[in-house]
């Protein structure tokens, strides 16, 4: 096996220099001026931070599915205090992570190179703003 370029001496390759090779590849100083990405094109960051967004709402939409049928429970059930009082920790809940996904919703919108899309961004604007606009109008909370 002759490996030679098409100039200089032929170079029949020896049974270490593949490890010779891994070690001096290994060694080799990496470049971190360039940032690290997924398979998405996206830095890991941005995916990071995409993910926490969307968690935060569907964080949000199942507190206000559960707030209502709570809301639901007690009406049909009004000596269930506890239930009661569950749905409003839930609504606050919600209205808590409605901020917080707002205020992620501009750093994801920023960060990524590929924004998300249009539905799936007004669908979260909607069901975060929801309960925070339901509170500052007094709706939901209270018997």
């Amino acid at each position: 096996m002759c490996l030679s370029p098409s100039l200089g001496p032929p170079y029949y390759p020896r049974i270490g220099d593949s490890f010779k090779l891994a070690i001096m590849a290994h060694r080799m100083p990496k470049n971190d001026d360039h940032e690290a990405l997924t398979r998405s094109g996206e830095t890991r960051m941005a995916d990071a931070l995409t993910v926490f967004w969307m968690i935060t709402v569907m964080q949000v939409l199942l507190c206000e599915l559960v707030t209502v049928a709570f809301r639901w429970y007690f009406l049909t059930h009004p000596e269930q205090q506890t239930i009661g009082a569950l749905a409003d920790v839930l609504y606050l809940c919600a209205a808590l992570g409605g901020c917080i996904s707002l205020l992620l919703l501009p750093v994801v919108w920023r960060m990524r190179r590929v924004k998300p899309p249009m539905g799936i961004t007004v669908f979260a604007v909607v069901a975060a703003a929801l309960p925070i606009l339901l509170l500052l109008a007094g709706v939901g909370l209270g018997r």
